[in-house]
């Protein structure tokens, strides 16, 4: 096992705040929970869903290092200029070096919190879609490949890189559900995830799909 952990990084979303809602008392206590990605809503519509650091920070008496930005910006010339401001650099570079990651994954669906929080709107998901895009980890949407196929739309984008999940100790996918099935298929291929928690009917049909290919 890993034993206690100093650090542990998180993305948000509604997934990740149950997890974080389930978390016991102390379960890890005085680690330092860092944001991965970018959580400030543009709108905001039922319940809080980007306040997982605190969440899980709070559950083990520990601190949380968050990255009060948006996902996405309007222009990748306001992301590049805040990846190199001294605080937010600083985050970032916790999260670039956190030996465990733990995050949901997203299916490009209308009810994806990068949809209901006003990053993405309903027309440039139907263009995504079109594109071969299947879900979405870390605000960064991938096709079935886990591959980036929209340079401009993630160059607005902030957080750590996708190719740096797979050089963790401990990678965390967090999903259920069969319309899961594509995004969590694309982060396996991609070996973004070395773990994934999910639920028996989903993991059923991982295998078959596996096992067919």
């Amino acid at each position: 096992g890993l034993g206690k952990l100093p650090s542990i990084g998180v993305s948000w979303g509604r997934t990740m705040t149950a997890v974080a809602r389930r978390l016991p008392p102390y379960w890890n206590d005085g680690v330092e929970v860092v944001l991965l990605n970018g959580a400030m809503n543009i709108h905001s519509s039922g319940p809080q869903t980007n306040n997982v650091a605190e969440l899980f920070a709070r559950a083990a008496n520990g601190t949380a290092t968050l990255l009060p930005v948006p996902a996405i910006f309007g222009h990748a010339a306001t992301r590049e200029a805040l990846e190199h401001d001294p605080t937010i650099a600083t985050v970032l570079e916790r999260g670039r070096k956190v030996p465990v990651i733990c995050f949901g994954i997203g299916a490009l669906t209308p009810d994806s919190v990068l949809i209901q929080n006003g990053f993405v709107t309903a027309e440039e998901a139907a263009r995504l879609k079109a594109m071969g895009i299947v879900g979405d980890i870390l605000s960064r949407f991938i096709d079935s490949h886990g591959k980036i196929v929209d340079t401009e739309l993630d160059s607005r984008t902030i957080g750590i890189s996708l190719e740096s999940c797979a050089r963790r100790e401990l990678s965390i996918g967090v999903a259920a559900g069969l319309a899961k099935v594509p995004p969590i298929l694309a982060c396996l291929r991609a070996k973004y995830v070395n773990a994934l928690i999910t639920d028996e009917l989903t993991a059923r049909r991982l295998l078959e799909i596996a096992h067919n290919e």
